[in-house]
Protein backbone atom coordinates (compact mmCIF):
# COMPACT_ATOMS: atom_id res chain seq x y z
CA UNK A 1 0.00 0.00 0.00
CA UNK A 2 1.19 3.49 -0.79
CA UNK A 3 1.44 4.96 2.69
CA UNK A 4 3.02 8.24 1.62
CA UNK A 5 1.67 9.84 -1.55
CA UNK A 6 -1.67 8.06 -1.33
CA UNK A 7 -2.37 9.49 2.12
CA UNK A 8 -1.15 13.05 1.61
CA UNK A 9 -3.70 14.86 -0.53
CA UNK A 10 -3.10 18.24 -2.20
CA UNK A 11 -4.17 21.44 -0.52
CA UNK A 12 -7.25 21.46 -2.75
CA UNK A 13 -8.74 18.39 -1.04
CA UNK A 14 -11.59 18.01 -0.31
CA UNK A 15 -13.30 21.31 -1.18
CA UNK A 16 -11.18 22.44 -4.11
CA UNK A 17 -11.27 26.22 -4.53
CA UNK A 18 -14.35 26.53 -2.32
CA UNK A 19 -13.78 27.87 1.17
CA UNK A 20 -15.03 26.09 4.26
CA UNK A 21 -17.27 29.06 5.05
CA UNK A 22 -18.88 28.87 1.59
CA UNK A 23 -19.47 25.13 1.84
CA UNK A 24 -21.03 25.30 5.30
CA UNK A 25 -23.16 28.31 4.40
CA UNK A 26 -24.43 27.20 0.99
CA UNK A 27 -24.34 23.40 0.92
CA UNK A 28 -23.91 21.65 4.26
CA UNK A 29 -27.20 19.83 5.00
CA UNK A 30 -28.88 22.03 2.38
CA UNK A 31 -28.14 20.83 -1.14
CA UNK A 32 -25.74 18.60 -3.12
CA UNK A 33 -22.34 19.91 -4.15
CA UNK A 34 -20.12 18.57 -6.93
CA UNK A 35 -16.43 19.39 -6.63
CA UNK A 36 -14.24 18.61 -9.61
CA UNK A 37 -10.57 17.55 -9.56
CA UNK A 38 -10.01 18.10 -5.84
CA UNK A 39 -7.32 15.37 -5.92
CA UNK A 40 -5.74 15.19 -9.38
CA UNK A 41 -3.74 12.03 -10.03
CA UNK A 42 -5.31 10.07 -7.17
CA UNK A 43 -5.55 6.91 -9.30
CA UNK A 44 -1.73 6.79 -9.43
CA UNK A 45 -1.32 6.74 -5.65
CA UNK A 46 -4.35 4.96 -4.23
CA UNK A 47 -4.16 4.35 -0.46
CA UNK A 48 -6.16 1.13 -0.99
CA UNK A 49 -6.54 -0.30 -4.48
CA UNK A 50 -8.94 -2.95 -5.78
CA UNK A 51 -6.70 -5.93 -5.02
CA UNK A 52 -5.99 -4.70 -1.50
CA UNK A 53 -9.71 -4.11 -0.94
CA UNK A 54 -10.40 -7.71 -1.95
CA UNK A 55 -7.73 -8.79 0.54
CA UNK A 56 -9.45 -6.88 3.35
CA UNK A 57 -12.80 -8.40 2.32
CA UNK A 58 -11.27 -11.87 2.78
CA UNK A 59 -10.62 -11.26 6.50
CA UNK A 60 -12.94 -12.84 9.05
CA UNK A 61 -13.70 -9.68 11.01
CA UNK A 62 -14.52 -7.52 7.99
CA UNK A 63 -18.01 -6.23 7.18
CA UNK A 64 -18.16 -6.79 3.42
CA UNK A 65 -20.97 -7.29 0.90
CA UNK A 66 -21.28 -8.26 -2.73
CA UNK A 67 -24.32 -6.74 -4.42
CA UNK A 68 -25.24 -7.78 -7.93
CA UNK A 69 -28.13 -6.96 -10.24
CA UNK A 70 -29.56 -3.99 -12.11
CA UNK A 71 -32.32 -1.50 -11.50
CA UNK A 72 -33.93 -2.33 -14.84
CA UNK A 73 -34.35 -6.01 -13.92
CA UNK A 74 -34.90 -5.55 -10.16
CA UNK A 75 -32.83 -8.71 -9.69
CA UNK A 76 -30.76 -7.58 -6.73
CA UNK A 77 -28.77 -10.18 -4.82
CA UNK A 78 -26.72 -9.67 -1.66
CA UNK A 79 -23.92 -11.89 -0.33
CA UNK A 80 -21.86 -11.37 2.81
CA UNK A 81 -18.13 -11.86 3.34
CA UNK A 82 -15.53 -12.98 3.89
CA UNK A 83 -14.94 -13.56 0.17
CA UNK A 84 -12.47 -15.66 -1.77
CA UNK A 85 -11.23 -14.99 -5.30
CA UNK A 86 -13.63 -17.52 -6.83
CA UNK A 87 -16.56 -15.54 -5.43
CA UNK A 88 -15.74 -12.73 -7.87
CA UNK A 89 -15.09 -14.91 -10.91
CA UNK A 90 -18.56 -16.41 -10.56
CA UNK A 91 -20.08 -12.94 -10.91
CA UNK A 92 -18.70 -12.26 -14.36
CA UNK A 93 -17.40 -8.93 -15.62
CA UNK A 94 -20.42 -6.68 -15.16
CA UNK A 95 -23.24 -5.58 -12.80
CA UNK A 96 -21.73 -6.24 -9.39
CA UNK A 97 -20.18 -4.24 -6.53
CA UNK A 98 -17.96 -5.12 -3.58
CA UNK A 99 -18.52 -2.86 -0.55
CA UNK A 100 -16.27 -2.91 2.52
CA UNK A 101 -17.09 -0.91 5.66
CA UNK A 102 -14.63 0.53 8.19
CA UNK A 103 -11.62 0.24 5.88
CA UNK A 104 -9.66 2.74 7.96
CA UNK A 105 -9.87 0.31 10.89
CA UNK A 106 -8.32 -2.48 8.86
CA UNK A 107 -5.71 -0.15 7.39
CA UNK A 108 -5.15 2.39 10.21
CA UNK A 109 -2.94 4.86 8.25
CA UNK A 110 -6.04 5.65 6.19
CA UNK A 111 -7.65 7.09 9.33
CA UNK A 112 -5.43 10.14 9.04
CA UNK A 113 -7.11 10.80 5.69
CA UNK A 114 -10.20 11.78 7.68
CA UNK A 115 -8.31 14.74 9.13
CA UNK A 116 -8.92 16.49 5.80
CA UNK A 117 -12.54 16.82 6.86
CA UNK A 118 -11.63 18.69 10.04
CA UNK A 119 -13.97 21.52 9.04
CA UNK A 120 -16.66 19.23 10.52
CA UNK A 121 -16.81 17.99 14.14
CA UNK A 122 -14.56 14.92 14.25
CA UNK A 123 -17.06 12.96 16.35
CA UNK A 124 -19.55 13.25 13.46
CA UNK A 125 -17.29 11.31 11.09
CA UNK A 126 -18.32 7.67 10.92
CA UNK A 127 -16.12 5.51 8.68
CA UNK A 128 -14.60 5.14 5.25
CA UNK A 129 -16.44 2.65 3.07
CA UNK A 130 -14.68 1.66 -0.14
CA UNK A 131 -16.46 0.00 -3.03
CA UNK A 132 -15.14 -1.61 -6.16
CA UNK A 133 -17.65 -1.92 -8.98
CA UNK A 134 -17.44 -3.78 -12.25
CA UNK A 135 -18.94 -2.01 -15.25
CA UNK A 136 -22.65 -1.55 -14.59
CA UNK A 137 -22.16 -2.20 -10.88
CA UNK A 138 -24.57 -0.42 -8.53
CA UNK A 139 -26.44 -0.75 -5.26
CA UNK A 140 -29.60 0.73 -6.78
CA UNK A 141 -31.35 4.05 -6.22
CA UNK A 142 -31.71 4.82 -2.52
CA UNK A 143 -31.62 7.51 0.14
CA UNK A 144 -29.41 7.94 3.20
CA UNK A 145 -30.48 9.51 6.47
CA UNK A 146 -27.07 11.09 6.94
CA UNK A 147 -24.59 13.25 5.04
CA UNK A 148 -22.15 11.50 2.75
CA UNK A 149 -19.09 12.46 0.69
CA UNK A 150 -18.61 10.29 -2.41
CA UNK A 151 -15.05 10.45 -3.71
CA UNK A 152 -14.13 8.90 -7.04
CA UNK A 153 -10.72 7.25 -6.70
CA UNK A 154 -10.45 5.41 -10.04
CA UNK A 155 -12.59 4.76 -13.09
CA UNK A 156 -15.83 6.57 -13.89
CA UNK A 157 -19.21 6.46 -12.19
CA UNK A 158 -22.44 8.17 -13.20
CA UNK A 159 -24.46 9.66 -10.35
CA UNK A 160 -28.08 10.74 -10.71
CA UNK A 161 -29.88 12.54 -7.90
CA UNK A 162 -33.41 13.67 -7.16
CA UNK A 163 -34.85 15.81 -4.37
CA UNK A 164 -38.36 14.46 -4.93
CA UNK A 165 -39.05 10.76 -5.17
CA UNK A 166 -41.55 8.03 -4.42
CA UNK A 167 -40.39 6.50 -1.11
CA UNK A 168 -41.84 3.07 -1.92
CA UNK A 169 -39.15 0.37 -1.73
CA UNK A 170 -38.72 -2.92 -3.53
CA UNK A 171 -39.70 -6.01 -1.58
CA UNK A 172 -36.18 -6.98 -0.57
CA UNK A 173 -35.18 -7.98 2.95
CA UNK A 174 -31.52 -7.02 2.76
CA UNK A 175 -31.22 -3.77 0.81
CA UNK A 176 -33.44 -0.70 0.64
CA UNK A 177 -33.84 0.13 -3.04
CA UNK A 178 -36.38 2.60 -4.36
CA UNK A 179 -38.95 0.93 -6.58
CA UNK A 180 -39.04 3.93 -8.92
CA UNK A 181 -36.42 6.56 -9.65
CA UNK A 182 -36.15 9.46 -12.06
CA UNK A 183 -33.06 11.65 -11.76
CA UNK A 184 -33.23 15.45 -11.83
CA UNK A 185 -29.48 15.89 -12.28
CA UNK A 186 -26.74 13.64 -13.60
CA UNK A 187 -22.94 13.80 -13.40
CA UNK A 188 -20.14 11.53 -14.54
CA UNK A 189 -17.49 11.50 -11.82
CA UNK A 190 -13.87 10.93 -12.82
CA UNK A 191 -10.85 10.21 -10.58
CA UNK A 192 -10.33 13.08 -8.15
CA UNK A 193 -13.94 14.30 -8.19
CA UNK A 194 -16.05 14.47 -5.04
CA UNK A 195 -19.82 14.66 -4.61
CA UNK A 196 -21.41 15.79 -1.34
CA UNK A 197 -25.00 14.74 -0.62
CA UNK A 198 -27.06 15.95 2.36
CA UNK A 199 -29.57 13.59 4.00
CA UNK A 200 -32.70 12.41 2.17
CA UNK A 201 -31.50 13.10 -1.36
CA UNK A 202 -32.29 10.12 -3.58
CA UNK A 203 -29.21 9.05 -5.49
CA UNK A 204 -28.32 6.35 -7.98
CA UNK A 205 -24.74 5.54 -8.94
CA UNK A 206 -23.73 3.21 -11.77
CA UNK A 207 -20.16 2.33 -12.73
CA UNK A 208 -19.44 3.27 -16.34
CA UNK A 209 -16.28 1.16 -16.13
CA UNK A 210 -14.46 -0.74 -13.36
CA UNK A 211 -13.99 1.83 -10.62
CA UNK A 212 -13.18 2.49 -6.98
CA UNK A 213 -15.25 4.87 -4.86
CA UNK A 214 -14.52 6.06 -1.32
CA UNK A 215 -17.52 7.00 0.80
CA UNK A 216 -17.19 9.09 3.96
CA UNK A 217 -20.37 8.88 6.00
CA UNK A 218 -21.45 11.03 8.94
CA UNK A 219 -22.97 9.84 12.20
CA UNK A 220 -26.51 11.14 12.63
CA UNK A 221 -28.39 9.28 15.38
CA UNK A 222 -32.17 9.30 15.17
CA UNK A 223 -34.42 10.42 18.00
CA UNK A 224 -35.43 6.78 18.48
CA UNK A 225 -31.79 5.73 18.85
CA UNK A 226 -31.13 8.55 21.30
CA UNK A 227 -34.15 7.66 23.42
CA UNK A 228 -33.30 3.95 23.37
CA UNK A 229 -29.77 4.55 24.62
CA UNK A 230 -30.95 7.17 27.08
CA UNK A 231 -33.39 4.66 28.58
CA UNK A 232 -30.57 2.14 28.98
CA UNK A 233 -28.37 4.81 30.55
CA UNK A 234 -31.12 5.72 33.04
CA UNK A 235 -31.61 2.05 33.89
CA UNK A 236 -28.17 2.05 35.53
CA UNK A 237 -28.96 5.05 37.76
CA UNK A 238 -30.29 4.66 41.28
CA UNK A 239 -33.70 6.18 40.53
CA UNK A 240 -33.83 5.03 36.88
CA UNK A 241 -34.54 8.60 35.81
CA UNK A 242 -37.35 9.24 38.30
CA UNK A 243 -40.92 7.96 38.62
CA UNK A 244 -44.33 9.15 37.51
CA UNK A 245 -46.01 11.14 40.30
CA UNK A 246 -49.42 12.76 40.73
CA UNK A 247 -49.29 14.35 44.19
CA UNK A 248 -51.40 17.19 42.75
CA UNK A 249 -54.29 14.83 42.06
CA UNK A 250 -57.70 16.15 43.19
CA UNK A 251 -61.23 14.77 43.11
CA UNK A 252 -62.05 17.16 40.26
CA UNK A 253 -59.41 15.44 38.13
CA UNK A 254 -61.19 12.10 38.26
CA UNK A 255 -63.30 11.29 35.22
CA UNK A 256 -66.47 9.24 35.41
CA UNK A 257 -65.24 7.10 32.50
CA UNK A 258 -63.22 4.30 34.02
CA UNK A 259 -59.85 3.66 32.42
CA UNK A 260 -59.56 7.06 30.76
CA UNK A 261 -56.07 8.62 30.66
CA UNK A 262 -56.78 12.34 30.96
CA UNK A 263 -54.80 15.30 29.70
CA UNK A 264 -53.36 16.03 33.15
CA UNK A 265 -51.74 12.58 33.18
CA UNK A 266 -50.19 13.15 29.76
CA UNK A 267 -48.91 16.53 30.96
CA UNK A 268 -47.26 14.87 33.97
CA UNK A 269 -45.58 12.31 31.70
CA UNK A 270 -44.29 15.09 29.49
CA UNK A 271 -42.98 16.97 32.53
CA UNK A 272 -41.22 13.83 33.75
CA UNK A 273 -39.53 13.35 30.39
CA UNK A 274 -38.66 17.05 30.16
CA UNK A 275 -37.08 16.90 33.61
CA UNK A 276 -34.78 14.04 32.67
CA UNK A 277 -31.89 16.43 33.08
CA UNK A 278 -31.42 19.23 35.58
CA UNK A 279 -33.34 22.21 34.21
CA UNK A 280 -31.32 24.65 36.30
CA UNK A 281 -28.71 24.61 33.55
CA UNK A 282 -28.94 25.71 29.96
CA UNK A 283 -29.38 22.65 27.76
CA UNK A 284 -25.99 23.09 26.11
CA UNK A 285 -24.33 23.39 29.50
CA UNK A 286 -26.09 20.48 31.18
CA UNK A 287 -23.37 18.15 32.52
CA UNK A 288 -25.65 15.11 32.75
CA UNK A 289 -26.82 15.49 29.18
CA UNK A 290 -23.27 16.09 27.93
CA UNK A 291 -21.94 13.12 29.87
CA UNK A 292 -24.57 10.77 28.48
CA UNK A 293 -24.24 11.98 24.88
CA UNK A 294 -20.44 11.78 24.78
CA UNK A 295 -20.55 8.19 26.01
CA UNK A 296 -23.27 7.39 23.49
CA UNK A 297 -21.69 8.95 20.41
CA UNK A 298 -18.32 7.26 21.01
CA UNK A 299 -19.95 3.86 20.64
CA UNK A 300 -22.69 4.70 18.14
CA UNK A 301 -22.77 2.42 15.06
CA UNK A 302 -19.42 0.90 16.00
CA UNK A 303 -19.34 -2.66 14.69
CA UNK A 304 -16.36 -3.67 16.81
CA UNK A 305 -14.88 -2.71 20.15
CA UNK A 306 -11.40 -2.78 21.74
CA UNK A 307 -10.53 -5.76 23.90
CA UNK A 308 -8.60 -5.24 27.16
CA UNK A 309 -4.85 -5.72 27.06
CA UNK A 310 -3.77 -9.32 27.52
CA UNK A 311 -1.30 -8.21 30.18
CA UNK A 312 -2.24 -5.15 32.20
CA UNK A 313 0.53 -2.68 32.99
CA UNK A 314 1.16 -0.66 36.11
CA UNK A 315 1.94 3.03 35.98
CA UNK A 316 5.65 2.50 36.67
CA UNK A 317 5.91 -0.02 33.82
CA UNK A 318 4.06 2.37 31.53
CA UNK A 319 6.39 5.25 32.41
CA UNK A 320 9.46 3.14 31.53
CA UNK A 321 7.98 1.92 28.24
CA UNK A 322 6.90 5.41 27.18
CA UNK A 323 10.28 6.89 28.02
CA UNK A 324 11.91 4.19 25.90
CA UNK A 325 9.56 3.83 22.92
CA UNK A 326 7.75 7.15 22.94
CA UNK A 327 5.17 5.92 20.44
CA UNK A 328 1.80 4.30 21.12
CA UNK A 329 -0.53 2.90 18.48
CA UNK A 330 -4.22 3.70 18.68
CA UNK A 331 -6.59 0.76 18.51
CA UNK A 332 -8.39 1.33 15.18
CA UNK A 333 -11.69 0.36 16.83
CA UNK A 334 -11.37 3.07 19.47
CA UNK A 335 -13.33 6.29 19.15
CA UNK A 336 -12.47 9.35 21.18
CA UNK A 337 -14.06 12.67 22.00
CA UNK A 338 -13.73 15.08 24.88
CA UNK A 339 -15.56 17.89 26.64
CA UNK A 340 -14.82 20.43 29.33
CA UNK A 341 -16.88 20.96 32.46
CA UNK A 342 -16.01 24.04 34.51
CA UNK A 343 -12.33 23.54 35.33
CA UNK A 344 -12.15 19.88 34.32
CA UNK A 345 -11.84 18.07 31.00
CA UNK A 346 -13.16 14.62 30.28
CA UNK A 347 -12.06 12.14 27.65
CA UNK A 348 -14.49 9.57 26.28
CA UNK A 349 -13.18 6.42 24.64
CA UNK A 350 -15.73 4.07 23.05
CA UNK A 351 -18.16 4.49 25.93
CA UNK A 352 -15.75 4.91 28.86
CA UNK A 353 -15.06 8.20 30.61
CA UNK A 354 -11.87 9.45 32.24
CA UNK A 355 -10.76 12.82 33.57
CA UNK A 356 -7.98 14.09 31.33
CA UNK A 357 -6.04 17.33 30.77
CA UNK A 358 -7.41 19.16 27.75
CA UNK A 359 -4.12 19.24 25.80
CA UNK A 360 -3.71 15.48 26.21
CA UNK A 361 -7.36 14.86 25.29
CA UNK A 362 -6.95 16.88 22.09
CA UNK A 363 -3.86 14.90 21.08
CA UNK A 364 -5.54 11.58 21.82
CA UNK A 365 -8.50 12.58 19.64
CA UNK A 366 -6.36 13.36 16.60
CA UNK A 367 -7.23 11.16 13.58
CA UNK A 368 -3.89 9.36 13.32
CA UNK A 369 -2.85 5.77 14.00
CA UNK A 370 -0.03 6.71 16.40
CA UNK A 371 0.48 8.94 19.42
CA UNK A 372 4.10 10.11 19.51
CA UNK A 373 5.12 11.53 22.87
CA UNK A 374 8.52 12.68 21.62
CA UNK A 375 7.55 14.62 18.50
CA UNK A 376 4.42 16.08 20.08
CA UNK A 377 6.24 17.23 23.23
CA UNK A 378 3.84 15.57 25.64
CA UNK A 379 5.01 15.87 29.23
CA UNK A 380 5.08 12.44 30.84
CA UNK A 381 3.86 13.62 34.22
CA UNK A 382 1.88 11.58 36.74
CA UNK A 383 -1.51 12.55 35.30
CA UNK A 384 -0.51 11.66 31.74
CA UNK A 385 0.88 8.30 32.84
CA UNK A 386 -2.33 7.55 34.75
CA UNK A 387 -4.55 8.38 31.75
CA UNK A 388 -2.45 6.42 29.25
CA UNK A 389 -2.16 3.42 31.56
CA UNK A 390 -5.94 3.27 31.99
CA UNK A 391 -6.53 3.56 28.25
CA UNK A 392 -3.84 0.97 27.48
CA UNK A 393 -5.25 -1.57 29.91
CA UNK A 394 -8.72 -1.06 28.41
CA UNK A 395 -7.29 -1.83 24.97
CA UNK A 396 -7.35 1.63 23.39
CA UNK A 397 -3.58 1.77 22.85
CA UNK A 398 -0.76 -0.69 22.32
CA UNK A 399 2.99 -0.74 21.73
CA UNK A 400 4.27 -2.10 18.45
CA UNK A 401 6.12 -5.02 20.09
CA UNK A 402 4.31 -5.25 23.40
CA UNK A 403 0.85 -6.88 23.31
Amino acid sequence: MNTIDGLVPPDSFPLGEMTTAEFLRDYWQKKPCLLRAVWPGIEKCLPVNADELAGIAAEENTEARLISGTHAKHNWKVEYGPFESEDYTQLGEADWTLLVQDVEKHYPPLKQWLSNFSFLPSWRLDDIMISFAAAGGSVGPHTDQYDVFLFQASGKRRWQISDTYNPELLDHEEIKVLREFSGDQSWDLEPGDLLYLPPNVAHFGVALEPCLSYSIGLRAPSRAELFAHLAEWFSHSDDQGGRYQDADLTNNDLDASLGKVDQQAITRVQMLLNSSFDSSNELTQNPDLADWFCQFICAYRLSGAPEPAQVALGENEMAILLADAGVLYRNPWSRFCWRSDNNSSWLYATGMKIECPQQLAELICEPADTLNFKTQNILLDTTTIQVITTLYNKGHFFFENHA
